[in-house]
């Protein structure tokens, strides 16, 4: 495995989702009207420039000005508001607001439609729930099949989903090589939680791979759709039969982006950290506090 390719394509995919479905007229440009898409021009998770995020923020206006029940404009400005590289970022309180009750409205508007899901999906991802993300991105999937823009969206949420799961391992891995002597550990033994988790975040960082080369499949000629898929092509290579390491996870899913932070209501640690010890400075804190 090639893994510093494999890391740059993963971080290139969650900025790449974020970048298409920001610019979604983007199949009907021409090759010569923008530079071609390369690896390092999407080696973090980025936000859009201020630029493309003011044009695509004045077009879904404009939209809704005109029609305020226009649905797929609704969504396109729930998920610039929500725009978080994944969930890698924090929003403000407002814009979370805002963009959850443009997820609600959409709920109600178009319950079961490729718009609600969007924003659904850009909802949870921002709130730190990949795993909840990826309903709403496989049934987004489903009403989309021919959009390449919906297969991007779709695996920045697998990518994210393979970082907490990522985390998870990390977590259970520290929790057995630091257990006092003495400790019962479930059915799977010393390292069972940790390989269920390593294995569960293989399963998604593959998966988001072949999601970009459908999305390739499903707009041939979108050349950024071409691009990504090319790009990906070391994620779907993985070998399933050889489960990678926790760390080898985290370079893949770019995942350090997310240490001391939440995903699906886990916090995310560091590299050496102790949980027994950390748990104990924690309850001895509560005490000093009462």
């Amino acid at each position: 495995m090639k893994a510093p390719i494999a890391a740059i394509a993963v971080a290139a995919i969650a900025a790449l989702a974020a970048y298409i479905m920001l610019s979604r007229d983007a199949s009907a440009a021409s090759p010569g009207d923008q530079a071609p898409l390369t690896l390092e021009d999407l080696v973090q998770r980025a936000p859009p420039t201020s630029g493309v995020y003011k044009t695509k923020m004045e077009r879904a206006k404009r939209l809704l000005a005109k029609d305020a029940g226009d649905v797929a404009a609704m969504a396109d400005m729930a998920e610039l508001l929500l725009e978080s590289g994944g969930g890698s970022r924090p929003l403000s309180e407002e814009q979370l607001a805002s963009g959850r009750e443009l997820a609600g409205k959409l709920g109600k508007l178009a319950p079961g439609g490729a718009a609600a899901f969007r924003a659904q999906m850009a909802l949870l991802l921002a709130e730190g729930q990949p795993e909840e993300a990826l309903q709403p991105a496989a049934e987004l999937l489903k009403q989309s099949p021919g959009s390449a823009a919906a297969h991007f969206s779709a695996a920045q949420a697998y990518l994210s989903a393979t970082c907490s799961k990522a985390c998870a391992a990390r977590h259970h891995e520290q929790i057995a090589a630091t257990a006092p002597e003495g400790t019962v550990f479930g059915k799977g033994g010393r390292d069972g939680e940790a390989s269920n988790n390593r294995a569960a975040a293989m399963w998604r960082v593959m998966e988001a791979g072949r999601t970009l080369a459908a999305g390739a499949v499903a707009e041939p000629h979108n050349t950024r759709a071409q691009e990504a898929a090319e790009a990906s092509r070391s994620l779907r290579e993985l070998d399933a039969f050889r489960v990678s390491t926790s760390s080898e996870l985290f370079s893949l899913g770019n995942c350090a982006v997310f240490e001391g932070r939440k995903l699906d209501g886990k916090r995310c640690p560091a590299p050496g950290e102790d949980p027994f010890k950390m748990r104990k400075q924690k309850q001895k804190k509560k005490k000093a506090a009462k």
